[in-house]
């Protein structure tokens, strides 16, 4: 036997490993920054993190500002705390982790303990680790001056005229260039004047076959096969290329691709992560929106409305092909971020998720840090703390919800049928003498005082202020004595007994929430009288969902009685703070997790109380009940066509998405604390904006949809063009796409980007489809990436005049599925519940899934398959598929070894290798032939002579070790073509795109 060293085999892996090294490390990424500065990332972490974390613990002492400065030490500014104080240096730039100040803040010495009075929580030590690790960020700034003590106001104003972003784009004329044939579509005249300014000329066009590829990896994610190859290169009519792209742009694969850029904006995952990365319940159905809002080519202001307020428009777009709710759907990315199951302080818990919402929101569609200004006014752009919490006081008005998606006119038959049937009923007992018309069974005597207050009565006007959403709720949910009501199982619909909230008044399969305005909670008990099957009761402190144990599992009861019984929850450890009650009835599992639910769950409400005793309150109940014995036969039969009408009512699929509360406005929260209350802010959007302090209905979320989603608004628009911009060229016009402040990167071309902007909004009416068409069809989309002449690279040396075409790797899911599609594994089935991500023996943690997904993940495009945050797939986070936190509109492009590595070892690269070189050998032909359709199908052009010379050597060479090491001829010759294909996958032009 050959030693495992020497075995052709692992020579080969070794060697591909080496050379892809090497390769890896010869590129650079083109807008890598240099080491002196910092990312955008970077900086913004600083101002969310650090700078309020000194200016609250720190600067009392240590600031230019202080009044008696201690040891010495400035932390007000990155030349003090360079200098150190009077114990030397406090940052170990060689060993940061050993850094004096953090040996302070950790308190590991004694004598040093810092602050000296009330020590960092863990998360603020961990963040101050991290500040220092990435080499002290700070953005550029004035040194602090000794005699200054007042802050600068903050100047909105002043602030807003001083930078660009916040006057609108103005329709610039297409300016007049020498090279006119060059100029296809009008963005070519702005790029082509730019060049002839900086003395740069224009990349010569691509060839075909290069062109082809750029263009299908770009606008679907893969490889064009070679038989399309070779129709484009024999299409010699005019409107070849534009054929060609309109095709792409209309198949699904354009959705998969381009949604997955969206998904990256929204943080989308499918799991919580932190302690036990608990599940999302349906989140994929987002994920699928998406995707068919891209294919449908949804105008991006709708796709807007429908993010942020979906469940508020009067007119949602409804899916043709099943007539469900598309709109609502959008709305589900609000709940797509991590969440803690088991915060400590819950009020700072809804801090850090609202937080999370604006951030997502604000930078996805506005380009905007606005959450900078979660703990003071924004240090350079025009958004106040005020902004931050006005914003804040929106979401806190908004709930979550999983909401049933068929169209509300969907049971306007069937009610019809089954109010007949309610009235004859009625008709029925009335003319029995059975129950007087003016029965009432469940009056209560309840007095509100200083000790009890009534939340919700059902036998008065109690629940009027509540909210009831979804189908079993928006339909007089109300019962009464004698009313019909169904339940699960034959012959099941029943006589109400007592007047209640019945969420199965019409259907058992209906489904619904009931929820209470949000109130302080004012006495340690909470009382609720209430009947159900697979249903519950929460209590949602603080908007907190995830209603668990340890410390919260006694929020949320579950209801298991036909009959109405009082169940009691103990509110001690949260009274004074902002609370919700809610009745669920639901087919799923949702954030609350461990409810029951189920498709015949249902409940029955008839009083809410809060009191400061441990017992209900007694009340004067009358109930009414008829045996079905003693039913006359005339209500048999009625009770037997409502059930039988009501059951045949289909259950709806349901999605997460938010839904409305009462409108609670907010104070700011002094230095972002939500102990420290400040002045009170009005719900509203960004005053730079023009937003005002006017009272907005419900929670403000449609009105601030409606300004993001306005011609009028200055960002939106760019800001979309930009990334679009981004994808298809490889670099914004904007560069830091998700930053448009001071902050941000400078536009290249900032009338292009004007005249962009309003030709979207105005001509392209908002479409996707088109600007990408646009783009895509213009002469600097089909230039080749390499110059004209050594000289135009020196003259644009980081290609910013777009000279040529910019070389870029492909992106994780672009690898991935090419190695499905060209081994031709790849499962082009679209849509549905996620292919579940495949576990290695190194993914292990608290909460890993009790079963792993196949190791090529069902043969599904990555977009398919699972995002669990605490168990990401290694193969794309290697390739920068960013873990998904906050909005990541460009992503890193990194060049490490480990890149090399995992397409040298990777079970799924093995495996993709043998089972492309099983498809090789079912072809017939010589070895010649076979090697160049491999050649065309991996890098889209066909070998060199040497290259073929050399693939058959490799193949001879291969079988014939292979042969000496006792295998038979077919296993030989099946390990040496898969050898081979492995070598393809890890020649640089497979991942590259020119």
């Amino acid at each position: 036997m050959i030693p495992f060293i020497e075995h052709p085999t692992f020579q080969l892996r070794v060697l591909i490993g080496l050379l892809c090294v090497l390769f890896l490390h010869s590129f650079s990424h083109p807008s890598a920054l240099a080491s002196d500065s910092f990312s955008q990332s970077d900086l913004e972490f600083f101002e969310r993190k650090i700078r309020p974390l000194l200016a609250e613990s720190c600067y009392e002492c240590h600031s230019h500002r202080s009044t008696k400065l201690k040891a010495g030490l400035l932390l007000d500014s990155p030349k003090g705390i360079r200098a150190g104080g009077e114990s030397g240096d406090i940052i170990d730039l060689e060993d940061p982790s050993q850094s004096l100040l953090l040996e302070a803040v950790r308190y590991q010495n004694p004598d040093l303990q810092m602050p000296p009075k009330t020590r960092l929580s863990a998360q603020k030590v961990q963040d101050l680790e991290t500040w220092v690790s990435k080499g002290l960020p700070w953005p550029q700034e004035p040194e602090p001056q000794k005699d200054k003590v007042e802050e600068t106001p903050f100047d909105l104003d002043g602030r807003r005229a001083a930078h660009w972003v916040w006057e609108p784009p103005i329709r610039q004329s297409v300016p007049k260039v020498s090279d006119n044939p060059w100029v296809r579509e009008s963005i070519d005249a702005f790029l082509l004047r730019r060049m002839e300014e900086n003395g740069v000329l224009p990349a010569l066009p691509a060839d075909r076959r290069t062109l082809l590829r750029r263009t299908r990896f770009i606008l679907t994610g893969l490889p064009p096969s070679p038989s399309e190859v070779d129709a484009f290169l024999a299409d010699g009519k005019p409107g070849a290329f534009e054929r060609v792209v309109d095709r792409m742009l209309g198949s699904v694969e354009f959705g998969e691709r381009w949604g997955r850029h969206w998904l990256d904006l929204v943080r989308y995952a499918e799991s919580m992560g932190h302690e036990f990365d608990y599940t999302i319940p349906s989140a994929w159905r987002y994920r699928d929106y998406v995707i068919r809002a891209y294919n449908q080519d949804v105008p991006f202001d709708q796709f807007a409305l429908e993010h942020i307020a979906g469940d508020l428009l009067k007119q949602p777009r409804m899916r043709p092909d099943t007539g469900t709710n598309e709109s609502i759907i959008g709305t589900g990315f609000y709940w797509l971020g991590q969440q803690v199951h088991s915060p400590v302080d819950i009020r700072m818990n809804q801090l850090d998720v609202l937080d999370n919402q604006i951030d997502v929101l604000s930078k996805a569609f506005q380009g905007l840090t606005v959450t900078c200004a979660r703990c003071h006014d924004h240090k350079f752009d025009a958004i106040s703390t005020r902004d931050f919490y006005s914003i804040f006081g929106v979401m806190k008005s908004s709930r979550y919800q999983q909401t049933s998606l068929l169209p509300r006119d969907r049971l306007v038959n069937a009610l019809g049928d089954l109010e007949d049937l309610q009235a004859k009923a009625h008709a029925v007992i009335e003319r029995s003498g059975l129950l007087p018309v003016s029965s009432n069974s469940s009056v209560s005597s309840i007095k509100n005082d200083q000790t009890i207050q009534v939340l919700g009565d059902a036998s008065g006007d109690g629940f009027k202020e509540w909210f009831f959403d979804d189908e079993a709720l928006m339909h007089d949910p109300m019962v009464r004595p004698g009313n019909l009501v169904h339940r699960s199982g034959e012959n099941r619909t029943v006589l109400a007994a007592r007047t209640a909230i019945d969420s199965a008044k019409w259907s058992v399969h209906l489904q619904g929430s009931l929820r209470s305005p949000t109130f302080a909670i004012p006495h340690r008990y909470l009382h609720v009288l209430s009947a159900g099957k697979k249903s519950r009761v929460n209590v949602v402190v603080d908007n907190f969902n995830l209603i668990r144990a340890p410390i919260y599992g006694g929020l949320k009861k579950n209801l298991d009685s036909d009959t109405s019984k009082w169940m009691t929850f103990d509110l001690d450890m949260w009274q004074g703070h902002q609370a919700y009650v809610e009745i669920k009835d639901t087919l799923h599992s949702d954030l609350s997790g461990g409810g029951v639910h189920g498709p015949d769950a249902w409940f029955s409400v008839e009083t809410v109380v809060a009191s400061s005793d441990t017992k209900p309150p007694a009340m004067a109940r009358s109930t009414w009940q008829l045996d079905r014995e003693s039913i006359p036969k005339p209500l048999h039969d009625i009770l037997d066509a409502y059930h039988a009408r009501a059951a045949v009512i289909d259950v709806a699929p349901v999605a997460l998405s938010m839904t409305e509360g009462d409108g609670v406005d907010t104070s700011i929260f002094i230095r972002g604390d939500p102990k420290r209350h400040g002045e009170p802010v009005v719900r509203r959007f960004l005053q730079a904006l023009g937003a005002k302090d006017d009272i907005p209905e419900g929670s403000g979320r449609l009105a601030l949809a409606k300004r993001v989603a306005s011609s009028d608004n200055p960002l939106t628009a760019r800001v979309y063009v930009n990334r679009v911009w981004h994808h298809v060229f490889g670099r914004g016009i904007v560069p830091s796409v998700d930053d448009f402040g001071v902050l941000g990167q400078a536009p290249s071309h900032p009338e292009l980007l004007d005249w962009l902007a309003v030709w979207f909004m105005q001509d392209a009416q908002w479409s996707t489809k088109r600007l990408i068409r646009t783009l895509v069809l213009s002469s600097a989309f089909r230039m080749d990436s390499k110059a004209q002449s050594p000289e135009m690279d020196d003259r644009d040396a980081g290609n910013v005049w777009m000279h040529k075409s910019r070389l870029r790797r492909l992106e994780g899911e672009s690898i991935r599925d090419t190695i499905l599609k060209v081994s031709g594994q790849l499962d082009v089935r679209s849509y549905g519940p996620s292919e579940k991500i495949h576990l290695t023996s190194f993914m292990t943690g608290r909460g890993r899934p009790s079963k792993s997904g196949p190791l090529d993940g069902g043969r599904r495009r990555s977009i398919y398959v699972e995002v669990r945050r605490n168990f990401l797939s290694p193969f794309l986070t290697t390739f920068d598929t960013p873990i998904p936190y906050t909005t990541f509109g460009r992503r890193s492009q990194s060049n490490v070894p480990a890149q090399s590595l995992i397409l040298m070892n990777d079970p799924f690269v093995l495996q993709q290798a043998a089972s492309w070189a099983d498809l090789i050998m079912t072809y017939e032909g010589s070895v010649a032939s076979k090697l160049t359709l491999m050649y065309e199908t991996a890098l889209g052009r066909l070998p060199l002579m040497v290259e073929i010379e050399r693939g058959a050597a490799f193949i001879a060479g291969q079988q014939m070790a292979y042969r000496s090491h006792e295998s038979s001829e077919e296993v030989a010759k099946k390990r040496a073509w898969a050898d081979l294909c492995h070598v393809l996958f890890n020649v640089k032009e497979f991942i590259y795109l020119h």
